[in-house]
């Protein structure tokens, strides 16, 4: 039984969330042969601070931006 963890920044919608699942149980599925009921998807939301680029949080990143906009 294939098993998925996708690991996302939080903000999607549940729309959002759904469709990101069903695309990622399409590929294991289709290459290991397994029926896509037998694919475990795991969505991890995380906030902005706990995410970093370069040394840098999202969450500094976005006020950064914010803060340029003014």
């Amino acid at each position: 039984m294939p098993a998925v963890q996708l690991s996302l920044r939080e903000g999607r919608t549940e729309e959002q969330k759904r469709s990101v699942i069903r695309r990622v149980t399409q590929a294991p599925a289709e290459e290991t042969g397994a029926q896509p009921e037998r694919v475990i998807a795991v969505l991890c939301e995380m906030p902005a601070h706990n995410w970093a680029a370069g040394g840098r949080t999202l969450a500094g990143e976005t006020a950064t931006a914010a803060a340029g906009n003014r």
